[in-house]
């Protein structure tokens, strides 16, 4: 045991240094010669750490600066990495860890030090009690637990939050005050693209802003929503009922003022209208009748559920359970795929050909559809111009 946490205190402290200097060169010459090995060091010391701390659980000779501090400082800089990284540059953020690593690391072996005169290193007479002591372990057990308790709900919130802002390309963010959404301008030189994300339950003032930002003279408004024609989703319409159980509104109630076509009246025209005074609204989504037998009944049972009871929790629990008896996950996958993937194709086709006739583009969809359309805008020499935030759902205010 004694080899194993004398091991892991090495591996610490050689992390420590290696981080360090690593961020000397990135800071000082742009030079990511040492990241990968930094990396890979890294996960070999948090998986010690957590080792070293397990063993601690049953074997009281482990002195606790020489597990627990160093376990506890990488535990909370996996925590606080996503709070502070919102408030603090990413770089400045990594090199002040890895300082605050080093002389972690420098004090561990210091107090080792003072408790042995001849060695930084644990000594084999610091191993000469009996390893295991129930009181101990019971002890350690407990509060470690209730540790864990307290930590936990900061750790699924961070997670949450860093996974909403990764899936929609920092489209979309959630703090403890509300969710955000914010609006891209890309311009290429010539043309203006304007990705707005939505969401199709918010609070009204977001879809009164929405409207006032689409009503640019000379613009065309590639518009979000799965049509119906064939009436194949007569148990789910839109968001209305959601809406109505949460207190807010919905995007369907959401009107836009303009000219609408389709897309055969630019497809095939000759001539630009980039100058054509007003806005032009084209629907550039798919109808009801090119989804699969299975999305549309994932949809229909969604509307049914939202129909039959009056709070959100019993809407989730009861579709869940339909999900989980009618689907497998790989059918719910391609629901999934179906509704995002397929979806964002038709729009990239209708942006195509809209960039032939138009200089000023509107694409007000939900924002988990955003990180294909800026992909699509960066592979075709587009740069971000601008960006703007708007607060869509607010958890303290009516």
């Amino acid at each position: 045991m004694r080899y194993f946490v004398n091991t892991f205190l090495l591996l610490f402290l050689a992390d420590a240094s290696v981080s360090v200097f690593d961020e000397f060169l990135i800071q000082s010459f742009e030079h990511h010669s040492l990241s990968l090995f930094r990396q890979t060091l890294a996960f070999i010391t948090f998986g010690l750490a957590v080792g070293a701390f397990v063993f601690s659980a049953f074997d009281q000779r482990i002195p606790k600066r020489a597990a627990i501090v160093p376990f506890t400082y990488l535990l909370a800089c996996s925590v606080l990495i996503y709070p502070l990284g919102a408030l603090i540059d990413q770089q400045d953020l990594s090199t002040a860890f890895s300082i605050v690593q080093l002389l972690i690391a420098l004090f561990v072996f210091k107090s080792i030090r003072s408790r042995s005169s001849n060695s930084f290193l644990l000594t084999a007479s610091s191993f000469d009690e009996a390893p295991f002591k129930l009181k101990h372990t019971v002890i350690f057990l407990a509060t470690s637990t209730a540790t864990c308790l307290l930590v936990l709900p900061f750790v699924i919130y961070f997670l949450t939050v860093e996974i909403i802002s990764r899936s929609t390309a920092n489209f979309l963010r959630m703090d403890t005050q509300g969710i955000y959404l914010t609006e891209k301008h890309y311009f290429d030189g010539k043309k203006t693209v304007s990705l707005i994300p939505m969401m199709h339950i918010a609070e009204t003032n977001f879809y009164d802003d929405i409207t006032d930002a689409l009503g640019t003279s000379g613009a065309i408004v590639l518009a979000e929503g799965v049509s119906d024609d064939h009436d194949l989703m007569l148990e789910f319409r839109d968001t209305t009922r959601v809406a109505e159980l949460l207190g807010l509104d919905s995007q369907a109630t959401m009107k836009m003022d303009g000219e609408y076509i389709v897309l055969d009246q630019i497809r095939y025209s000759a001539n630009r209208d980039t100058d054509a005074a007003g806005v032009k609204i084209m629907r550039a989504d798919i109808d009801s009748s090119e989804l699969s037998s299975q999305t549309l009944d994932f949809l229909n049972a969604a509307g049914r559920y939202l129909a039959e009871h009056e709070h959100m929790i019993d809407v989730f629990l009861s579709f869940y359970r339909w999900s989980n008896e009618h689907m497998t996950t790989a059918e719910q996958d391609a629901i999934y795929a179906e509704i995002l993937d397929k979806r964002n194709g038709v729009l990239l086709q209708h942006l195509a050909q809209a960039l032939l006739h138009f200089d000023k583009i509107l694409i007000p969809w939900g924002a988990l559809h955003m990180p294909t359309f800026e992909s699509y805008l960066f592979a075709h020499d587009f740069s971000i111009a601008g960006q703007r935030e708007r607060r869509a759902i607010s958890f303290w205010s009516n």
